[in-house]
C-alpha cells in the first residue's frame, strides 16, 4: 500500500457487538483504515460484487470473514471471492468461534489466507485484532486496486 492511502477492510460477522468492538480497537491502528461491515453472506456476496444494494461499493483490500453466517454460510462467500477473477487475490482472514479441523482445513482448501479463532473473551478478542493490525495491516504488502 502507498503510504496516505486508507486500507479497506470488510468485516462479515453476524454479531454486531463483535462488529461493533472490532471497529472501535480499530480505530488505533496505525495505519488508516476505511472500514465496511455487513452481517449475512448474502450481503457479503453482493457487496463484493457490487450488486444492489451495493453497486457503488469500494473493493476492499482485506475481507475479515466469520464463518457460520445467516443467509449463506461464510464457505460460500469465501469460494464467491476466491473463484471470481477479480477478487481472488483479496486476503480473506478467517474470524470464527469454530476451531473444528474440519473447518480450518476447509477454509485453507477453499484459498483462506490466515484461520484465527474468535475469542470469547474480551481480552482475547482484543489481542486478536491488535495482532490483526499489527500484521495483516501494518506489515504485510496488501495487493492495490487494479
Amino acid at each position: 500500500m502507498k503510504s496516505g492511502y486508507p486500507i479497506e477492510l470488510l468485516i462479515v460477522d453476524d454479531d454486531q457487538g463483535d462488529i461493533d468492538l472490532a471497529l472501535e480497537l480499530l480505530q488505533e491502528s496505525k495505519y488508516p483504515l476505511h472500514i465496511q461491515a455487513v452481517t449475512d453472506g448474502e450481503k457479503a456476496i453482493q457487496y463484493l460484487l457490487q450488486q444492489p444494494p451495493f453497486e457503488n461499493a469500494v473493493r476492499p483490500h482485506i475481507v475479515l470473514l466469520d464463518l457460520n453466517l445467516p443467509r449463506k454460510h461464510g464457505f460460500e462467500v469465501l469460494n464467491v471471492v476466491k473463484q471470481d477473477p477479480y477478487l481472488k487475490s483479496i486476503p480473506v482472514i478467517i474470524l470464527s468461534t469454530s476451531a473444528l479441523d474440519k473447518d480450518i482445513l476447509k477454509s485453507y482448501a477453499l484459498g483462506a489466507n490466515c484461520y484465527l479463532t474468535k475469542p470469547m473473551d474480551y481480552n482475547g478478542f482484543v489481542q486478536v485484532i491488535w495482532s490483526l493490525d499489527n500484521f495483516w495491516f501494518t506489515s504485510v504488502q496488501l495487493p492495490q486496486d487494479e
